[in-house]
């Protein structure tokens, strides 16, 4: 009896190693190389009236030639046909998307000798010409405060294809630039609380692609 348990015991681990054993095969492995790619950008630039020039980033009010009149008064209005400033946007991004583009007002600072506030009393308009906005209503006037907490997206004509600026060279400068014109009003009940301030700002423009 004791010879036959050994036996079976030994066939028992035979076949455990039988069981535990691996087949090889022939391996082998190949892959694609240098495979890159890139990604495009957003790049809105400025230029003056003439288009002689663009600027990406920043540029100054003298760069751009807008030029708002120094002595302004009661009652003064910025006129459609002859604006304060004029400038154009465009779209020189590498990748084919359209940006919408947001106006707004940063890096504001005043003086007001008699202690007038110059940011809620003086307004500023933006508006584009064109078939994007025939009427010249554009952004509508706002103080100059509100403008440094409120961003207002620009080329909201109904017109189709004004909401945004596309990214088309095709047609020369209007396939793909907006032009844009800056007014400033100061209400008739103005008085001498604002007479000999001054006031600087930055018109900041902040360009989003269109999904």
């Amino acid at each position: 009896m004791r010879r036959i348990l050994f036996s079976l015991i030994i066939v028992l681990l035979s076949t455990v190693v039988v069981a535990g054993a691996t087949k090889s095969y022939f391996a082998d492995a190949a892959e694609v190389t240098g495979v890159t790619f890139s990604s495009g950008n957003a790049d809105l630039q400025l230029t003056q009236v003439n288009m002689q020039q663009w600027y990406s980033g920043n540029a100054t009010s003298a760069d751009l030639a807008v030029n708002f009149p120094q002595k302004i008064y009661p009652g003064y209005q910025g006129s459609w046909n002859k604006p304060d400033g004029v400038i154009y946007l465009g779209n020189f991004s590498t990748a084919p998307i359209n940006l919408v583009v947001n106006g707004s007002l940063t890096n504001y600072s005043e003086t007001s000798p008699n202690g007038g506030n110059v940011g809620n009393t003086v307004q500023l308009a933006m508006a584009w010409g064109g078939t994007c906005d025939p009427n010249g209503v554009g952004t509508g006037f706002h103080p100059l405060n509100w403008w440094r907490t409120n961003s207002v997206t620009l080329f909201t004509g109904s017109t189709s294809g004004c909401g945004y600026i596309p990214n088309d060279h095709s047609n020369g400068y209007g396939g793909y630039a907006r032009s844009l014109a800056f007014y400033l009003y100061v209400p008739p009940t103005a008085g001498n609380e604002i007479a000999g301030a001054n006031a600087s700002f930055n018109i900041h423009f902040n360009a989003v692609q269109q999904p």
